[in-house]
């Protein structure tokens, strides 16, 4: 459905330059780079808001997901046009004064002048634009550091696979105060918790955030001002309300697979490792890991870890200490770079919890405000060289 516009008045409204620059940076995200269908190359401007505290909304959308957001202005003229988004956000990013003034001429052209700097560019009716959907029901309010973090730790293993929408996602769960963020590959699954979050509303709700939503969110809460974040659903879409910014993404059709079976429970006494000193150790070893496997063969025994790689340019070993370790020596290996993105994603020490080199190990990493890191990650065959 496209927006009604009653296009009576051209539009002419006056912004602060930086404000602008920002809520551009923020739309422009959500815009498809390529498109057929040229009005979704557009950034919608509506300038039909009311009041003493004036604002101009911005929208955008790839019919997917859209954001909208605002940012405040001196409204000369009310009205609504589009305009090429990542033009006007190239454009005014580079303007050198502190006031941008966006007048709309006939045929929805737009005359942009700034300081010194004079501009036309061409624009579309708003008529076309799509019409946005609105939540209906908000379900939960969440602290934006812990989703925040939340997001940074599932993005690593959710799966960007076609045709697979159900783990093209991350699952979130919210149980009380408990609440948690599942994804997984199909080689990998990362579940991130806390259980003493303080959550507004819902007390149990599930929901599969979709890649490219978990994406644009993770771009939005760069903004370390924020300290809340609101998600709300209707029947066909998700919500996520951040300061004045407001992300909707289609809910995908499908069930995220039964997880809680996957991670080991019963898996030995943990081996502790501090992140840096294992996270050097393994990127010398992939520099001669093998191109097609990446293989990362260890050796664990009591107080020692080997970490080993071999390929056509040679072969390397390391030998790391560490806390506890079985008894008698223990070999497993995997793909060295599952592990290399598991230990970019967090800081200080880690559990690696092994049961035999057939099944899945489980890494686990917490934090100091309480966010437990879970992840698992499949074993590969090895023959030691």
């Amino acid at each position: 459905m496209a927006t009604e516009v009653k296009a009576t008045t051209q539009l002419e409204i006056v912004v602060n330059r930086k404000e602008l620059t920002a809520e551009l940076a923020a739309a422009v995200g959500v815009v498809e780079r390529h498109t057929t269908i040229p009005i979704l190359s557009n950034l919608l401007i509506d300038a039909t808001g009311e009041g003493a505290l004036q604002s101009v909304k911005l929208s955008a959308t790839d019919l997917s997901q859209g954001l909208t957001t605002s940012v405040p202005a001196r409204i000369k003229a009310p009205g609504v046009v589009t305009v090429p988004a990542r033009k006007l956000y190239d454009y005014v990013r580079l303007l050198a004064g502190d006031d941008v003034t966006i007048k709309q001429e006939e045929n929805s052209w737009l005359k942009i002048k700034c300081g010194r700097s004079n501009t036309r560019m061409i624009g579309m009716s708003a008529a076309s634009f799509p019409q946005l959907p609105q939540p209906t029901d908000w379900k939960a309010g969440l602290e934006a550091d812990i989703f925040r973090a939340f997001i940074a730790k599932a993005l690593v293993t959710v799966a960007d696979a076609e045709g697979k929408y159900a783990i093209n996602a991350a699952l979130l769960e919210i149980a009380g105060s408990r609440v948690a963020m599942i994804s997984t590959d199909g080689n990998r699954l990362t579940r991130v918790s806390k259980t003493d979050c303080s959550v507004a509303g819902a007390s149990t709700w599930r929901a599969l955030i979709p890649r490219k939503a978990l994406q644009e969110l993770a771009s939005i809460l760069r903004d370390e001002a924020i300290s809340l974040i609101e998600i709300g659903e209707t029947d066909n879409a998700l919500f996520f309300r951040a300061g004045v910014r407001t992300l909707s993404s289609q809910k995908l059709a499908g069930q995220f697979p039964s997880y809680e079976a996957i991670i080991p429970s019963n898996s030995g006494a943990p081996l502790e490792l501090d992140v840096e000193t294992v996270s050097q150790s393994l990127s010398r070893c992939l520099l001669f890991s093998e191109a097609k496997t990446r293989l990362l063969a260890l050796d664990i025994s009591a107080g020692t870890l080997e970490m080993k790689s071999a390929g056509e340019l040679g072969e390397t070993a390391e030998q790391l200490d560490i806390i506890g370790g079985p008894a008698e020596t223990f070999a497993i290996g995997f793909d060295g770079d599952f592990i290399k993105e598991f230990l970019a994603a967090v800081e200080g020490h880690v559990e690696f919890h092994f049961s035999n080199n057939a099944k899945p190990a489980l890494f686990v990493h917490r934090t100091d405000n309480g966010i437990t890191h879970e992840y698992v990650c499949a074993p590969m065959r090895r023959g030691d060289k």
